[in-house]
């Protein structure tokens, strides 16, 4: 491939420039874009990407134009193949104006934090609208944001650049937690308590979450696992009425499940006095 043409590792993306621009810097996450998109073949409007922020973007088409952004320099026109999961579309863009948000190494932990709890926002946003795949995107984004602040797991310090530690591992449990959510509601059980899990190294009590791994472990027919969170879930909320009829459930099975070993035990021990 000439030095003028450039494809994405998963072949979804095909850039080929058209003039160069100013070989400086190229939008990084945060950075405000100002675009012009023309010869469009998309069925939809692209008017609303025309004033881009790097990491807001919805949507598979809208992430995948992100992606091209974010490989082209200020003032430099290229003609793009895009390849989402349902169509083909070519466009051409000219990258008119970048304000430049620096590297993400280079952010301070405060903005790393003030980053992710943003995109936990718009993922909560998403979940209430049912729209799993977005909701999850965006609490990734926010992971990956929060866990790149350095942390120094000998001798952790309280606050690095005005954040508490208690504020950075609480927003980390809190994103986990989102993400066990939208795998809840897909009925992903060993995902669940994957997520969970994570969840239970920042906030090992965590009432949502323990529940959640409860009702996963049900599902998976672990019983005595399933009681474990349950009784923990009861702890906080005695009353709670889901938890309250699962735990009777588990309750019953674990009963069988003794019973059965119990007979087992004793047909064994009978069957080894017979053939004394």
């Amino acid at each position: 491939m000439s030095l003028s043409s450039w494809q994405s590792p998963d072949n979804k993306i095909l850039k080929t420039v058209v003039s160069e621009g100013v070989q400086k810097c190229k939008p990084t996450e945060g950075s405000k874009c100002k675009l012009r998109i023309t010869n469009s073949t998309s069925l939809e409007s692209l008017d609303h990407f025309s004033n881009l922020v790097i990491g807001d973007v919805d949507g598979d088409l809208g992430r995948q134009l992100e992606i091209c952004v974010t490989n082209m320099f200020e003032k430099e026109k290229s003609n793009f193949v895009v390849t989402t999961d349902n169509y083909v579309v070519t466009l051409t863009l000219e990258l008119l104006e970048m304000e430049f948000a620096g590297f993400l190494y280079e952010w301070d932990a405060r903005k790393k934090y003030s980053y992710a709890e943003f995109q936990n926002q718009r993922g909560k946003n998403h979940f209430k609208n049912g729209n799993l795949k977005e909701a999850g995107f965006r609490f990734n984004k926010g992971l990956k944001i929060i866990c790149s602040i350095p942390i120094d797991v000998q001798d952790p310090p309280e606050t690095i650049d005005t954040v508490s530690i208690k504020e950075i591992d609480q927003l980390k449990a809190t994103l986990y937690n989102n993400l066990a959510a939208c795998f809840f509601q897909k009925e992903e059980w060993p995902m669940v308590i994957s997520f969970c899990d994570r969840v239970f190294l920042y906030d090992e009590n965590n009432v949502k979450a323990s529940y959640r791994a409860a009702v996963s472990y049900i599902k998976d027919l672990n019983f005595e696992k399933a009681d474990n969170y349950l009784k923990k879930v009861l702890e906080k909320e005695p009353t709670n009425k889901s938890a309250l009829e699962h735990h009777k459930f588990v309750k019953i099975k674990l009963r069988e499940a003794k019973e059965k070993s119990d007979n087992i035990s004793k047909k064994m021990i009978r069957d080894i006095l017979k053939n004394d």
